[in-house]
């Protein structure tokens, strides 16, 4: 199908974006294993800001719940505390996260040179646990000539476009039809082109003079212009005119098709959800962050729920910071529910391994080509960010979109051409919208590798700025060949079952073998977790390859113990997470302790050799008794003890008949119980009871006599 509605009339100029930061922004703080955001002066975003994120640990903030947690976040001390580390004023801005242990704090000046010590300073605080800067973001695009040109980009070779993404040869397949793209920018404006194209969005800029329509958060994502004037001018935050740019972004994407209006979006059948992150002097991350988990789906403090998550996450914004842990932790949430996050690689001309979030973990970057299918240059001065962290190029030149004619508040709707990395990423945005559509539980993994797979190549070009000789991802996106691609891919999740040994058991090490339906990769102890009422368990590092793998406990107390595999854990050859949903093994019952026993006589005295002993045995795990044995010993201390009987029986009382010597003696007597893996009692110190033994002797008395004359018989006197 190709497209039927007439090319652009008018076309006006995309205003310039200035990579500043308003002194007004304050930094944030985040939990973090490594120090970033503090690389050093090349990291504009981070000297520009004045926000640190800090994390505290709980028992500093004391409280039982998060809320009473976040209410000790901007207590004075704590407040004080951050800034005689910063060595400036210090101010609370807001709680970061659920948790209620993370607090975003402004200084009163940005952080500039100082930024390194600053951060280390934060993080020697009693009872901080972490301590980031909340770098500064901008948009990632540049002016361009104010006339219309083709949608080159949106073209293919059908339409003499050889370096375009065809998008409109990919629609024969899919347009995107229930998939959402949450489009994290400045807002967006009304357009023609963009009715009916949007869901529910939101603002989430936090701060004031940012949002700059009065508020803080809202539900209302309209752009209201993105000017700077001379009077708010202040830092690296200069005078400039509206950018409109989200509207611009939105419009690539997803503008409506075969209406007679403007333009049309790659993914025309798409919805858009725009969500504020950027306004005057650009955006903090860490509203950023939030924005990326409530687009996925995810909740954000104060902020209600999002009734449409959006499937696809473009960031046509960014700063030459590393990615900061707390925002790479949202996107690798995001990830984790489902949410491809594609972002602008930067048009510094300079390596992107620096360039944030498209440096981060988990996100698609992308680098922006002409059409010429070479890297893009942009008036002549600056190009497309490249290098090994780039993913994809798609096309960022001349690339006509919604726009709003106003230069400071909105105006009139109307058709504007834009360059940059920024306008490259929704190109891949809409791509990764179609192939949702086109195959609904695919997974993030498996579209990024069919958008990075099945690519055009870039025309040859052995300059400087060559993107084979300087790295500009795998080729330039093409959506009917990833279409085509994730057809006959495998996107199906691994699955999981596990066998765990025989129970019950008194084995020191328990082995559970674990059997994936494919060959899987990645599975380490982060991966699995034993419930149960055994203590103590320590799990072994996974052996095994392919499809067979085996994990084994060490450790484990007395109780049960079950081996569970947490869902999404690992990945199959191709990357698909899985598996779907948590997989468990059966309980295993594991009884190391012998089980107790007592005997008791009644008689305490004998003559034979048969003496009934009363016996009581249990076993406190469960297992059982299997038997029950009777010794004696005539030692006091139960030296050289003699079995006298046993029965076989797992009643928890019962009757031994114990068979002792026929000699005289005090016979001490015990039990020891055997359970029904075979362990036994311990013999004990002392007897259980005693019983004494004794032979009968002749009974003494006296002899009479009768006296032959008839005489009574008389005793011996």
């Amino acid at each position: 199908m190709h497209h039927t509605s007439p090319l652009p009339r008018l076309v006006a100029p995309l205003a310039a974006v200035a990579i500043l930061a308003s002194a007004v922004l304050t930094p944030a703080l985040a939990s973090a294993d490594r120090e970033p955001g503090v690389g050093g002066a090349a990291e504009s975003g981070v000297a520009a800001t004045s926000q640190v994120v800090v994390r505290w640990s709980a028992e500093s903030l004391g409280g039982e719940t998060a809320a009473e947690r976040r209410a000790a976040l901007d207590d004075r001390a704590r407040v004080a505390a951050v800034g005689r580390a910063a060595g400036r004023t210090a101010a609370f801005v807001r709680a970061f996260g659920l948790a209620g242990t993370t607090g975003v704090y402004r200084l009163d000046r940005p952080l500039g040179h100082a930024a390194p010590g600053i951060i280390r300073s934060l993080r020697e605080i009693p009872g901080v646990v972490s301590a980031e800067a909340d770098p500064i973001a901008t948009i990632d695009a540049l002016p361009d000539d104010p006339y219309a040109s083709l949608e080159w980009g949106d073209l293919g070779p059908a339409d003499g476009s050889a370096y375009g993404i065809d998008a409109v040869g990919g629609w024969g397949t899919s347009t995107g039809t229930g998939t959402v793209i949450a489009i994290l920018d400045t807002g967006i404006r009304t357009h023609a082109d963009l009715t009916g194209q949007t869901v529910a969005g939101y603002d989430m800029i936090s701060d004031t003079f940012t949002a700059g329509d009065g508020d803080g958060r809202d539900p209302d994502p309209a752009d209201p212009g993105d000017f700077v004037t001379s009077q708010e001018s202040v830092g690296h935050c200069s005078e400039r005119n509206s950018s409109w740019h989200g509207t611009h972004v939105a419009g690539i994407s997803s503008a409506a098709a075969n209406n007679r209006i403007g333009v049309f979006g790659a993914a025309p059948a798409a919805k858009l959800q725009p969500i504020r992150v950027l306004g005057k002097c650009g955006g903090t991350f860490t509203d950023i962050a939030d924005a990326v988990t409530w687009a996925s789906g995810g909740a954000v403090l104060a902020v209600p729920p999002n009734a449409t998550p959006a499937a696809v996450v473009n960031m046509s914004l960014g700063s030459d910071v590393t990615c900061p842990a707390f925002l790479q932790t949202a996107i690798t949430a995001a990830r984790g529910r489902g949410t491809l996050t594609v972002a602008s690689a930067g048009n510094s001309g300079v390596s992107a391994s620096q360039h944030t979030p498209s440096s981060c973990d988990g996100v698609v970057a992308v680098a922006a080509t002409d059409s010429l299918g070479k890297r893009g240059v942009f008036g002549g001065t600056t190009s497309s960010n490249y290098g090994p962290a780039i993913d994809v190029a798609a096309p960022g030149v001349n690339i006509p979109s919604t726009w709003n004619r106003g230069t400071t508040t909105p105006g009139t709707e109307a058709i504007g051409t834009g360059s940059g990395t920024s306008q490259a990423a929704p190109h891949v945005a809409a791509i990764a919208a179609l192939l949702r559509t086109l195959r609904p539980t695919a997974q993030p993994a498996a579209l990024q590798r069919a958008i990075t797979s099945a690519t055009t190549a870039f025309a040859p070009d052995d300059s400087a700025l060559g993107c084979p000789t300087v790295g500009c991802g795998s080729g330039i996106a093409n959506a009917p060949a990833a279409l085509a691609f994730l057809a006959a891919a495998d996107i199906a999740a691994p699955s999981a079952t596990i066998t765990a040994p025989t129970s019950p058991t008194k084995a020191p090490s328990l082995s559970f073998a674990l059997a994936f339906d494919e060959g899987i990769t990645g599975l380490t102890t982060d991966d699995v977790a034993v419930v149960g009422t055994a203590t103590g368990c320590v799990v072994g590092a996974p052996t095994g390859s392919g499809a067979s793998w085996t994990v084994s406990l060490t450790g484990c107390s007395d109780g049960t113990v079950t081996l569970t595999l947490g869902a999404q854990r690992v990945e199959d050859l191709v990357a698909n997470v899985g598996p779907e949903t948590g997989v468990s093994s059966g309980p295993v019952k594991v009884d190391r302790t012998a089980p107790t026993s007592a005997g008791s006589i009644t008689a305490k005295s004998t003559t034979g050799t048969s003496v009934a002993v009363k016996y009581t045995a249990s076993d406190g795990t469960g297992v059982g008794v299997r038997s029950v044995q009777a010794f004696y010993s005539t030692s006091s201390s139960l030296a050289s003890p003699q079995a006298c009987g046993s029965v076989s029986s797992s009643a928890a009382t019962g009757t031994i008949t114990c068979t002792i010597p026929a000699i005289d003696a005090t016979y001490r007597i015990y039990t020891r119980a055997t359970d029904a893996l075979g362990t036994t009692e311990a013999a004990p110190g002392t007897a259980d009871d005693t019983i004494v033994r004794a032979t009968p002797r002749p009974r003494a008395g006296v002899k009479s006599s009768t006296a032959a004359d008839g005489g009574a018989a008389g005793a011996d006197d």
